[in-house]
């Protein structure tokens, strides 16, 4: 009787420390699903809702959904925070339940009621493993480890700037998480996990960002928006066709991106200081000859022996001739063309080096040919386009001295389309410039000189003026690909030209772009009727002001820069000069397929333009001015973009430009450039009202030579 007592007693007692437990585990679950409501509040709902900043809107750590790995161990086997298995029991002696592992859902955490009402007022330490995922299934309804889709989490690696691959993933464990599952004491049951859910499979630059993809935005949203964008790819398919997909195609696109695009930036530079200083030059010659005429009239009028009215009436003449020189000299430098004295620059540049070509009758000539380049050398060059066109005249003057040399034994070794006679002329040349003295290095300065020479038989002449030390890398390594650089220079050629017209233009004062539509395939390609009416330059009101008056009557807004649209055209936005990359924009001229309607039976022209870079472009890069003409009205014109304001629009339908060309994104399509809307107030000091809008044109992704703009609608 005693025993049964007794037993009783224990019974009651377990069942009173199994009520014990079940309170501090509905009290800490309790404690547990407030903070994970918190957690869902604050780091999941913006991680979702602002694709674009991946920072949670309390400034907490970032949740990454694409970085969770979903796992194969069942939900309550638990390892503590540095890796190692959870101890389950507590300092109270009380066995704990780690919640660690439980993914942060927009589900409740683990619920002790079950979905009937009932509670768990059993034993649970007698509860077998498939009991506890019965409940599981019960309370989740889907598998617990089963991820699923997180609409609007970027699937992009924001470490590398990378998507993950569109493959499937290997489902298989690795081998330290099949180690720790190994080990548990646990029955481990396999679930069919979703490792390749459909937010994952999301390519980066096919997510569209929210500012960047719209117009209608202000430049400091833009900047902010660029600041916090995660993905900035470029945007693979958007070549010209026809063409840079060549480059592609051949697996040189990151030679051809480097090399040309360092060669077109110093193509630039260099027509930039020629032109600046031409009309300085000219300006210069013209009057020291007036100062060399006027001294030798004065040297006259000293020698005059004759009587007084002779000396007079001479007297008389020399002044005149001094008016008339000076007036002369005036006329002459207010007529100079910057055009006219660039080209002439230019002839004079590519012109044939006498010293250089002609015929060698003894063997001191070629040494004094080497020593005016050796001298040459020692001294700053005239300028640095002459030497590097004479540079390409080093192989056919070898080949000169090597006549010269008498016969040689052949030499052992792999055969050389390089002669011993031209290894001989061309070593004594590699040691008057100092280009090192090992055999190796004699032949690969003999095979670049010939590769420069052969590029100038083939008209590559601005390829040659423009190159760099980065085409200077590469080609020395591989002095065999001529027929690569003049494909190059095949696309290249006329967009170089094209560019230093633009530049001619620009240091001249027109910022207009007229130079482009001058090149007759353009020209027919645009269809423009009024030439005088192009404007790169162009954000004007309306003559008539009533727009612009009630604009400024129910608007109150303050200009953000003072400067003029040739200033930023010139010196990029807020004096940025390194990413202003709106000289290099071009209007590209090819052959394709029209993605134009077709109106009636007449077929879509084949004959299409590309607005593309020259260069390298960077997030944030300033691409120029989408010109236009400002609107203020409740009715939206034909060709318009939407501005930052109700109301406001830039109509572009009667000012075409370079950058009103590009091509629109079509509904779904990744853009790569942004219009930012920035007020101006070009009054020194004052900054209370806007006198007009001008739209900016901002590079959002990285965009290789080549690539077509993409604007948004």
């Amino acid at each position: 009787m005693m025993k049964a007592h007794h037993m009783e007693d224990i019974r009651e007692a377990r069942k009173a420390e199994q009520e014990k437990r079940m309170e501090i585990r509905k009290a800490k679950l309790q404690g547990r699903r407030r903070r994970d409501k918190k957690l869902t509040l604050r780091s999941v709902q913006p991680a979702i809702n602002d694709s674009a900043n991946c920072e949670p809107a309390n400034g907490g750590p970032t949740i990454d959904h694409t970085m969770i790995e979903p796992t194969f161990c069942d939900p309550l086997e638990l390892e503590s925070a540095n890796g190692e298995p959870a101890n389950d029991e507590p300092a109270n002696g009380e066995p704990t339940i780690d919640h660690t592992m439980i993914e942060p859902t927009l589900c409740d955490p683990l619920e002790l009621d079950l979905a009937n009402g009932q509670r768990i007022d059993a034993d649970t330490s007698k509860l077998a493993h498939d009991d506890g995922m019965a409940m599981l299934d019960e309370y989740y309804r889907n598998s617990p480890v089963d991820l699923g889709c997180v609409d609007g989490i970027l699937a992009f690696d924001t470490l590398t700037h990378q998507s993950p691959p569109t493959d499937d993933l290997d489902t298989t464990l690795n081998a330290s998480e099949c180690a720790r599952l190994q080990n548990s004491d646990h029955l481990l049951e396999t679930h069919k996990t979703n490792m390749n859910p459909p937010c994952t499979t999301l390519k980066a630059h096919e997510v569209k960002h929210v500012v960047q993809d719209e117009s209608g935005h202000l430049v400091a949203d833009v900047v902010e928006a660029l600041g916090e964008a995660s993905d900035t790819s470029r945007i693979p398919d958007s070549y010209t066709l026809g063409v840079s997909e060549v480059f592609c195609a051949k697996n040189t696109s990151m030679e051809f991106s480097k090399v040309m695009s360092s060669l077109v930036v110093n193509g630039a530079t260099c027509v930039r200081r020629i032109a600046r200083t031409a009309l300085d030059i000219e300006q210069e010659r013209l009057r020291m000859h007036e100062r060399d005429q006027l001294e030798r009239i004065a040297e006259d009028r000293q020698q005059m022996n004759m009587n007084l009215a002779q000396r007079t009436a001479s007297e008389m003449s020399y002044q005149r001739m001094g008016k008339q020189l000076r007036r002369s000299t005036e006329d002459t430098i207010s007529r100079l063309d910057v055009k006219e004295l660039a080209e002439r620059e230019f002839q004079e540049i590519i012109s044939e080096p006498t010293e250089l070509t002609g015929d060698f009758r003894e063997e001191s000539d070629y040494e004094t040919v080497l020593k005016q380049i050796e001298i040459e050398n020692a001294r700053d060059t005239r300028t640095q386009q002459r030497r590097l066109w004479k540079e390409t005249y080093y192989w056919p003057m070898i080949q000169q001295r090597a006549k010269m040399i008498g016969t040689l034994p052949t030499p052992s070794g792999p055969k050389s389309k390089v002669t011993p006679q031209e290894k001989i002329a061309a070593k004594r040349l590699v040691h008057v410039l100092d280009y090192g003295t090992s055999k190796d290095n004699y032949l690969k300065w003999t095979s670049y000189w010939k590769l420069l020479s052969d590029l100038r038989n083939a008209g590559a002449a601005t390829l040659l003026l423009y190159r760099t030390s980065a085409f200077k890398t590469y080609f020395f390594r591989y002095p065999k690909k001529l027929d690569l650089l003049l494909s190059w220079n095949e696309v290249f050629d006329l967009p170089l030209q094209r560019l230093r017209l633009r530049i001619i233009a620009e240091e001249g004062n027109d910022f207009s772009g007229k130079c482009d539509i001058e090149d007759k395939r353009i020209y027919e390609r645009l269809r423009v009727v009024r030439i005088e009416a192009w404007g790169n330059d162009i954000s004007v009101w309306d003559r008539d002001h009533t727009e612009y008056e009630n604009f400024l009557a129910n608007h109150s807004m303050i200009s953000a820069s003072g400067k003029s649209n040739q200033h930023v055209l010139r010196h990029g936005v807020k004096g940025k000069l390194a990413s202003n990359k709106a000289i290099y924009i071009d209007i590209f001229p090819y052959e394709g397929v029209s993605g134009k309607r077709v109106i009636g039976k007449k077929p879509a022209s084949t004959k299409l333009l590309s607005i593309c870079p020259l260069v390298s472009v960077y997030p944030g890069d300033f691409l120029g001015i989408f010109a236009g003409k400002l609107r203020y009205s409740d009715s939206k014109p034909l060709r318009a973009i939407k501005g930052p304001i109700p109301r406001l629009w830039l109509d572009y339908s009667e000012f075409p430009s370079k950058l009103n060309q590009m091509r629109v994104a079509k509904p779904g399509e990744s853009t790569n450039v942004c219009l930012a809307w920035e007020a101006v107030n070009e009054v020194k000091g004052e900054t209370s009202f806007c006198q007009y809008w001008r739209v900016l044109v901002i590079a959002t992704r990285y965009i290789m030579p080549l690539d077509q703009l993409i604007r948004p609608l």
